[in-house]
């Protein structure tokens, strides 16, 4: 999943994986200033991608999904 930071903060992502019931592991990305990209996917190992948390010093974040693979 491509996505683009289209907010005007600076945003981190986390991607929690798992690939089991109950089994959860977070995968944080790089900070993304306004009109940045990331790609995010489960783990390596991880077969389900199962939330994506928006993380943003101000409290105030908006990411648009801009692409799947």
């Amino acid at each position: 999943m491509t996505l683009k930071n289209t907010g005007r903060t600076p945003v981190q992502l986390v991607a929690i994986s798992g690939s089991a019931p109950g089994e959860r592991h977070e995968t944080v990305s790089r900070t993304l200033r306004a009109g940045a990209w990331e790609v995010m996917g489960p783990r390596a190992g991880d077969f389900f991608l199962l939330d994506i948390v928006l993380r943003s010093d101000s409290g105030r974040a908006k990411v648009t999904v801009t692409g799947l693979s």
